[in-house]
């Protein structure tokens, strides 16, 4: 045998990850006649290049000709193909084996997300990397790749699919609503991708006096009652703050009734509260809030106040006139008052007039 002679091929010098090539040494002699029997030690390898394979056992055709398989591994550049006889490399050129990426794996294909967290009606870039059984990365496109999220509670939307014609996939994902981490799955044609999926969890973003909420414990109150007011802070996308920080202050405008509003408590969970303390009573007063001096602008509540209890202290006595002739009427009116001077609604009461002092006299009706 002559190692100079001796000749390696290939059934096929581009081979996919996964697939075979058909190895071929052919022992020559020193002039190049094929040798007819076999018998000798034969072993193939690689060298060079960043494609890889697996090589299988060598069969002796007993003919002169030793053959093994190749089945591609890495996809990369052209790697050399090599045989020893012996021990002895053969010295004749060698042919090469360059490995391309295989068909899809769903299981080795991967999703990932630039960002597992994010803000309400913020963005994070997903991408889908289209892979091998062996791992190797697909380099064109042409699939047809579909994102959704499912588990947990938060929500988000998902722009167009974009081939970037390299084995990639991208997407971007727009929070909607907070609350915990949501699983992003992918289908390529379909079929669901099966390796480790990505989460994404969206919270709330900064609070919008557009969108936060005003409500009242109670839309009436008698004078000298407490109503509790309550601000929730909500961001654009409506969801509620789960902190505080925020400079709140409460107010009523518009309306008969009136009362004083104490001194703003913040909760810490995105909940500010304040009492009411009503004390005019008429028609519904509006009930606002400011935070950081911007007044909130989504639907307010009313107060409506009414009287309380009747007081001696407040409640007045009126007289048609403060003279009269003997034989003639003045009319008496007692107006029944609260505390709070407010003019009592309603009737009901057991009154009686009466006189005191004085010469003058007359009957009551």
């Amino acid at each position: 045998v002559s190692l100079a002679q001796s000749l390696i091929t290939v059934s096929g010098a581009i081979v996919a990850s996964g697939n075979t090539s058909t190895l071929t040494l052919t022992a020559k002699d020193s002039s190049g006649n094929n040798l007819t029997s076999g018998g000798l030690t034969v072993l193939f390898g690689r060298s060079g290049g960043t494609s890889t394979g697996n090589f299988s056992a060598i069969t002796d055709n007993n003919n002169g000709t030793y053959t093994a398989t190749f089945t591609g591994l890495v996809a990369g550049t052209a790697t050399s193909i090599t045989s020893t006889i012996g021990g002895l490399f053969v010295t004749s050129a060698l042919p090469t084996e360059t490995v391309t990426p295989g068909s899809l794996s769903l299981s080795q294909t991967l999703i990932t997300v630039s960002s597992a967290t994010i803000s309400a009606t913020t963005s994070t870039n997903i991408l889908l990397t289209a892979k091998d059984s062996a791992g190797n990365q697909l380099s064109a496109g042409g699939l047809t790749v579909s994102f959704s999220n499912a588990g947990g509670t938060s929500t988000g939307s998902f722009s167009a699919v974009v081939d970037n014609n390299n084995g990639t996939y991208s997407s971007v994902f727009t929070g909607i609503a907070s609350g915990t981490a949501t699983i992003i799955h992918a289908t390529v044609s379909s079929a669901a991708v099966t390796s480790t999926l990505p989460t994404i969890q969206v919270v709330p973003g900064a609070s919008t006096a557009a969108n936060s909420t005003i409500t009242v414990s109670s839309a009436t109150a008698t004078a000298g009652a407490n109503v509790t007011l309550t601000l929730t802070a909500r961001d654009a996308a409506n969801n509620p703050i789960s902190s505080g920080g925020l400079s709140v202050v409460f107010n009523h405008t518009s309306g008969i009734s009136s009362g004083t509003i104490g001194a703003t408590t913040d909760n810490g969970n995105g909940t500010y509260t304040t009492t009411f303390s009503a004390t005019t009573a008429g028609s519904a007063t509006t009930i606002g809030a400011t935070i950081g001096g911007t007044s909130v602008s989504s639907t307010l509540p009313t107060i409506t106040v009414s009287p309380a209890g009747v007081s001696l202290a407040q409640s007045s006595i009126g007289v048609s006139s403060g003279s009269v002739q003997s034989g003639s009427t003045v009319t008496l009116t007692l107006q029944a008052k609260d505390s709070f001077s407010n003019n009592l609604t309603s009737g009901g009461l057991t009154v009686l007039f009466a006189r005191s002092g004085g010469v003058s006299s007359g009957t009551f009706s």
